[in-house]
Formats: structure tokens, sequence, C-alpha cells
């Protein structure tokens, strides 16, 4: 029989195994957000995305990283101060003079020395150090930006993905009303074929039409739950994890206003990445002028105090021994030559200006394409859209004619399964349309900086 004790501690070590399993089982990360019980919107889908995107902590690392040499650059403009402490011992004793004032005293055996010193240094002028902090600074405001740009392309890539998983809902919903209608068409053939009105084939072939409206359904079905695992991905959450959304599709009243030109002005005006550019020229200018500079003197101010003693009963207190002295000078220095690496770092800062500059022109110029592209593209899709619409309704009306022609026995079998398909392909078709319009809207607003 086992020991009280001994089974009270076996039942501790398994409780803790159990937990230990369960913490650790391959579901969802410990730390994934509680979501609501309400399906989400394309707001919350991005408040989500903006929380949890591994690219925005990479944008803050680069932000962080500049700032740091930022305040780096201020090494070379603020005071320089230093202090070190020394202490040691000889052997065999040395023997030290002892002065009152001018007049000697004696000898005194000491083995110890210790001394205490401070240092100060401080740059009154220095024009490459000055640059160097303006560079640091139009830097630091680029990497700012990049992180707004990051939100932004982040917010884009959220809402897309959002609309995408939208349009599988919705188009999933077609292929369901078309297994439906697919089914009622089977119904009819059945009754009408018992009641001796069609052939054994219009029954037949409603099956077939059944049965590929059901392959197609299910098709669908599959990709909303692909298009819901990179939902999850781009808000920063385990693929596996169920992400409901509302799925209430509501489409711009109109198409977009304001002339093309403005809001290609807007657009250069405010855009992130342009303004990081613009910061990047300007930065790699400031390095050209330090370059430059740096054929200039600098002049620094220093400051040394020294107190050393050796005595090994009154370190460094004793009047009679110490040794206290301190020097003040200002000093300007010149490079004269180093060997071409002057001029060197000026070519080099030259041809990164350069660089800059060629990268921000092509930039505006992509930035001008973007807004065209995507103001176009948006009042093209309103156009589809309109046209769509129309298209639904008059294929929706075609297949009630069809139908009841085909109850009638005026028309056949295949001409009314035509009018459904017809319609289906409509209804995908407005789909379509309605989804792309409300794609280019969030295009727009990016390529304008919205």
């Amino acid at each position: 029989m086992s020991h009280p004790r001994l089974r009270w501690t076996t039942a501790r070590w398994l409780c803790a195994a159990l937990l230990w399993l369960g913490w650790t089982s391959p579901g969802a990360p410990a730390d994934e957000p509680i979501l609501p019980d309400t399906p989400l919107s394309v707001e919350a889908c991005v408040a989500i995305a903006l929380e949890r995107n591994d690219l925005l902590a990479q944008a803050e690392a680069g932000v962080q990283s500049s700032r740091g040499s930022y305040w780096q650059s201020y090494s070379n403009l603020l005071p320089n101060v230093s202090a070190s402490a020394g202490w040691g011992r000889s052997y065999p004793a040395r023997e030290i003079a002892v002065f009152d004032g001018d007049r000697l005293i004696g000898f005194q055996a000491s083995p110890y020395d210790g001394s205490l010193s401070l240092r100060a240094s401080q740059t009154l002028l220095s024009l490459p150090a000055i640059q160097g902090t303006r560079r640091a600074r139009r830097s630091l405001h680029a990497s700012e930006h990049d992180l707004v740009a990051t939100r932004e392309e982040i917010e884009v890539t959220a809402r897309q993905q959002f609309f995408t998983l939208l349009a599988a809902r919705k188009l999933a919903e077609v292929e369901v009303r078309a297994v439906e209608l697919a089914g009622e068409q089977l119904r009819r053939a059945e009754t009408l074929y018992r009641l001796g009105s069609v052939a054994r084939s219009d029954v037949l072939q409603a099956q077939v039409n059944l049965a590929e409206a059901e392959q197609i359904a299910l098709n669908r079905r599959n990709a909303v739950d692909l298009e819901r695992g990179r939902l999850a991905m781009v808000m920063g959450l385990d693929p596996r994890t169920s992400v409901r959304i509302d799925t209430t599709l509501s489409v711009p009243a109109g198409p977009l206003a304001g002339p093309l030109d403005e809001w290609i002005t807007q657009a250069i005006g405010q855009r992130a990445d342009l303004q990081a550019a613009r910061l990047r020229v300007e930065a790699s200018q400031l390095a050209v002028s330090a370059a430059k500079l740096a054929r200039l003197p600098s002049v620094g101010l220093d400051y040394t105090w020294r107190r050393s003693s050796s005595s090994d009963d009154a370190w460094l207190s004793n009047p009679l021994v110490l040794q206290t002295n301190w020097s003040v000078g200002i000093g300007a220095s010149i490079q004269l030559f180093d060997g071409l690496g002057m001029e060197g770092r000026v070519q080099s800062a030259k041809g990164d200006a350069r660089l800059r500059r060629e990268q921000f022109e092509r930039l505006e110029k992509e930035v001008a394409l973007e807004v065209r592209d995507a103001y176009l593209s948006a009042a093209n899709e309103w156009e589809n859209l309109q046209a769509a619409e129309t298209s639904v309704a008059l294929n929706r009306e075609n297949l009630r004619l069809q139908q009841a022609l085909y109850e009638s026995g005026a028309g056949t079998l295949l001409e009314w399964d035509n009018a459904r398909l017809d319609l289906r392909r409509a209804e995908v078709s407005l789909i379509q349309a309605e989804i792309n319009l409300l794609l280019a809207h969030v295009r727009f607003r990016k390529a304008v900086g919205d």
C-alpha cells in the first residue's frame, strides 16, 4: 500500500504535467487576442493588423536606430567629461622628498602612490559636426515617415484582404443560390416527367446540372477558408484562427469627385514615402557639405585637473605629499593631408546624393502615375458596376420567363438552364464589380496618401 504523502506528491506532479501540456498544445498562441463574438468590421480588422503585424515592429526598430544615430551625432558638439583614479604599490619602497613650501623637510619611504584626474573638453566650432547633426535629424524624420508609410501599407493590405474574403463569401452565397435553383429545376423536371410532359433525358440533365452546381459551391467554400486564413495572417494572428467578418457590402454612392491634377498635387505633397525620400535627399546633401567642410579647422577647449600622492598613511589628504595641477587650453586643428581620404569621402557623398535625388525624382513620377491609374480604375469600375446591376436585373427576368415557358411546354430545359447559368454569371460579375470598386477606392486612398 502506497504512502498517502507519496500519492499526494504524484498527483501534484501529474496535474502540473497536464497543465503544461495544455498550455503548450499546438493550438492558437497564448498571446492571441480575444476576438469579439460579433463579426469584425473592416475597421476592426485594420486596427488589429496595425497592432500585431510584424512589419510595423521592423519599421519601429528602424526609427529607434535612427534616433540613436541622431543622439550619437551630438557627441561632437556637447561636452565630453572623463575621470580616472589609480592606486599602486612598489617594492622596494621609494624614498620621496617632503617639502614645506620651498623648504626640504626630509625624506619619507612610501611604497604607495595614487592619483585622481578629471578631464573635460568642449568643441567650440566644428562645421562638419554641425552638418552631421543636421543630417542625422533628417534621417530620423525620414525613418518616422517610413513608419507612417508602413502603417499605411499594412492598412491597405488588411483592407484588400478583408474585401477579398468578403468577395469569396458573397460568391459562395451565389453558388448556394445556384444549387437551390438547380434543385428546383430537378424537382420541376421530375414532376413534369411523371406527368408525361417531358422526356427522361430532361431529368438526367437536371441531375447533372445539380451535381455541377454542388461541386462549384464546394470549391467556393474552400476558397472562403483559404482567404480567411490569409486575413488572419495579415492581422498578425494564427492562420487557423476563425475570423468572422461583417458581410454587409456597401459600395461608394458615386464616382470620385475632383479633377485628376488636384489629386496628383495632393499626393506629391503628403505621401509619406515621398516625404521620406525628400528628407533623405536633404540628408545626403548635408553629407556632401560636411565632407567639404572637413577641410576647415575646428576649435576646441580642454580642461584637465589632476591630484597625485605618494603616501601610505594619508593617501590624497596629506598636503605635504600632495601634488595638484590643472590646465586649461584652447586650440584649433586642421587636417592638412590624409592620403586623398578626404577627397574620396567628398566624391562618395556626392555620388550618394545624386543617387538619392534620382530615386526621389523617379518615385515622384511613379506616384503621379499611381494616382492616375487608381483614379481611372475607380471610374472604370463604377461604370462596370452600373452595367453589372443592369445585367443582373435582365437575367433574373429572363430566368423567370424561361422557367414559365418550360413549365408550359413552350420551352426546353436547355433554355431554362442557360438562363440559370446566365443569371449566375451576372451575379458573379456584379459581386466582382462591387469588390473591384471597393479595392479601387482603397488603392486610390493609398495613392493620394489619405
